[in-house]
């Protein structure tokens, strides 16, 4: 239960409290030998200043940070200055709520303010109540924080009633500096958001439709996989004896069996595991769709030798945790991702410009069952697809069957032309 500190103290004395915290945590050595550091130049700079008898509160903390960044801009700032302005921040939040509400926290979504803001934060709260995963308005904040600094810096609009198509026509111009993929996200970005802004009519006309498609196609390049003797070598390589390693083997092994997503693996929970009928039961994360799998002895014996021997103490719900103090859930799929990443470097295997990742493991075990001739409703059931349409994309990935497929082309005299 979390405490509630009634005043605070001196630096120094905030710093052992919570030094004294994470070491009940189980935080690592290195990590608290970091504090020790920070410490001791924080402390150097209020004696500089005759300032280490104050209390330590916000405004202490908040000079204590300027007098760190000084006039520069905080990106030029050093690694070892960064960590330091967060440990300030640590130490302030353990002094006011009594616990480490700044660690391990997910990331939130970017809150717009300013010119064109208000909107842009309705069009993010309609995403959040249709139902739009955290991570995809996450994403949208991303690129829409881009759009709204040329609009507001370059083209200097201050409501969205003052966009007009020739500037709407400069906006897309300016894109050709980006990627295609990034293009074709800005692009689709963008036209749903003047689409909602025409509904909600905070512009005139459906500029929507000015819009131009973009004809990048993301699934145009056959998807990155990986042979069975590789996947075998992938798993056979994860060393087991340790804690970690029981907890990467059981990742992999649920990707590479199961092709679950790595979203799906970190918010994974124990009531998701239903050992009577040997099965995984869970709901889809990215398409908010029950998913139901077998929980086969191989895989079931993997989880149960991670919860017995490898997984900290915890009362979290999640069946995977961090392997570092504090030891909590992945908040996304990104830790997950990171896990099966190592794994790959560590193999030892050849990626050949292969890509390295969770989807790589699940199109191996897309190109594995299409190799078996297993029928494609089948394969979208495993993977929790809604339709078959949605997996077409992975029956690129058998080359012997698209082999088969292959038309011969007909002979055809060519003529020469007089000019």
């Amino acid at each position: 239960m979390e405490k509630c500190k009634k005043s605070m103290k001196r630096f120094d004395e905030e710093y052992q409290a919570l030094f004294s915290h994470l070491k009940e945590l189980n935080y690592s050595r290195r990590t608290l030998n970091r504090y020790i550091n920070y410490h001791e130049d924080v402390m150097s700079r209020l004696k500089a200043k005759g300032r280490e008898n104050e209390q330590f509160d916000s405004r202490l903390c908040e000079w204590l940070v300027q007098d760190i960044i000084g006039e520069r801009e905080f990106y030029t700032l050093s690694y070892k200055e960064k960590n330091e302005i967060n440990s300030l921040q640590a130490i302030l939040s353990y002094s006011e709520t009594g616990s480490l509400s700044i660690f391990g926290r997910p990331n939130k979504v970017v809150r717009f303010d300013g010119a064109l803001s208000a909107a842009i934060n309705d069009y993010l709260e309609h995403d959040r109540v249709i139902g739009r995963t955290q991570g995809t308005i996450r994403i949208k904040s991303l690129y829409l924080t881009y759009m709204k600094d040329y609009f507001v810096k370059v083209m200097e609009l201050q409501s969205w009633e003052e966009l007009t198509k020739i500037g709407l026509f400069s906006y897309v111009e300016s894109l050709v500096r980006y990627s295609p993929p990034m293009i074709s996200q800005f692009l689709s970005l963008l036209r749903g958001l003047l689409a909602y802004l025409f509904e909600v009519g905070a512009i005139k006309e459906n500029l929507a439709i000015f819009v131009p498609r973009s004809t990048y196609r993301s699934d145009a390049k056959l998807p990155s996989t990986y042979s069975d003797d590789e996947i075998n070598l992938l798993l056979s390589s994860i060393n087991r004896a340790s804690p970690v390693g029981k907890r990467d083997y059981a990742v992999v092994m649920l990707i590479t069996h199961l092709g679950l997503r790595a979203g799906d693996i970190a918010t994974l929970k124990f009531k998701d595991l239903d050992w009577d009928r040997c099965q995984i039961s869970t709901l889809q994360q990215k398409t908010k769709e029950p998913l139901v799998l077998p929980l086969t002895n191989e895989l079931g014996q993997a989880i149960i030798d991670y919860l017995k021997y490898g997984r900290p103490k915890s009362d979290a719900q999640e069946v995977f945790l961090t392997a570092t103090a504090p030891y909590r859930p992945f908040y996304s799929g990104n830790g997950i991702c990171s896990i099966v990443r190592q794994c790959f470097s560590k193999s030892g295997i050849k990626h050949a410009g292969r890509k390295q990742g969770s989807h790589s493991l699940r199109f191996s075990l897309g190109k594995r069952l299409l190799e078996a001739k297993t029928p494609l409703p089948i394969i979208s059931a495993i993977y929790g697809h809604a339709s078959t349409e949605t997996t077409m994309r992975y029956i690129g990935i058998d080359r012997q069957a698209l082999k088969q497929c292959a038309l011969e082309v007909p002979p055809y005299m060519f003529k020469e032309v007089s000019p």
